[in-house]
């Protein structure tokens, strides 16, 4: 018999179970993050209740200028300010410009989220 015994203990094939361990849910999110405002807090806070830890992917001065013009912080600035915002577990710089299933797998994630509303761009389960 599966389950706890009449009495309330564990039966047997729950004592021989192993522990699972859940996995931890990783949330990718990428942008310019340039002049960042509440929106973009926001954002991340919605992307950290959807996983268990929130990765931002920041795009290059190269990459923004080829795309969107100079941006008006450098990278690194950036960067700081992405870093201080709490429901941010980890920064990477580099992020291509279009997030693809390598970008995912590269950096352990489960699924892409992006914009104000956070849309799912990319579920993988």
């Amino acid at each position: 018999m599966n389950g706890a015994n009449l009495d309330g203990t564990a039966g047997e094939d729950e004592k021989s179970r192993p522990e699972q361990k859940s996995k931890q849910i990783r949330v990718w999110c990428d942008g310019c993050y340039d002049m960042v405002h509440f929106g973009h807090a926001n954002s991340l806070r919605q992307a950290k209740a959807l996983g268990d830890e929130v990765i931002v992917g920041i795009h290059t001065d190269e990459e923004i200028t080829k795309h969107k013009g100079p941006p008006v912080f450098t990278e690194e600035e950036r960067v700081k300010m992405v870093k201080g915002i709490k429901w941010v577990d980890e920064v990477v710089l580099g992020a291509p410009y279009v997030t693809t299933l390598e970008v995912l797998d590269e950096h352990n994630c489960d699924f892409c989220v992006h914009g104000g509303k956070c849309l799912l761009l990319c579920l993988r389960w």
